[in-house]
C-alpha cells in the first residue's frame, strides 16, 4: 500500500494541473455498499478531483451513469490503491489538432512513483 503523504501529494499535484489519474484498486478489500462484493479483485477507476475539507477523493467508475461521480475518504482510497498512472502530452510534438493526420494523439503513459 502507498504512504498517505505520497498518495495525497500525487493526487493533488496532478489534479491541480488538470490531469486525471488512472487509479488501480483492489475492489472488495473494504466495504462499498453500492457495488457487488464478490471477493477481492483488481479494478481501474479515474480520480478526477479531491476535497481537502472533507479529506475525500472524487472519482469516476465504469459501472454506469450512477457511478460517474463518487467520493471516498482519502485513507480508504489509499488503502485499496495498487498503482496510479497518468497521461501527459509528449514534449516536442505538435498537438493532434495541428497534425495532418488527426488519428495521432501524442501522449505518453507515466506511472507515478510512490514510496511504499
Amino acid at each position: 500500500h502507498v504512504a498517505a503523504d505520497a498518495f495525497l501529494r500525487s493526487v493533488q499535484s496532478l489534479i491541480d494541473e488538470g490531469i486525471p489519474v488512472m487509479w488501480c484498486v483492489q475492489v472488495g478489500m473494504l466495504p462499498e455498499p453500492e457495488i457487488p462484493q464478490k471477493g477481492v479483485s483488481g479494478h481501474m477507476r479515474m480520480i478526477i478531483g479531491y476535497n481537502m475539507k472533507t479529506s475525500e477523493i472524487l472519482f469516476s467508475d465504469s459501472w454506469g451513469a450512477e457511478h460517474a461521480l463518487k467520493r471516498m475518504p482519502m485513507a480508504q482510497a489509499r488503502a485499496i490503491t495498487d498503482a496510479m498512472y497518468y497521461m501527459e502530452p509528449m514534449k516536442g510534438f505538435r498537438s493532434w489538432f495541428e497534425c495532418e493526420e488527426r488519428r495521432l494523439l501524442n501522449v505518453q503513459l507515466c506511472m507515478l512513483s510512490i514510496e511504499v
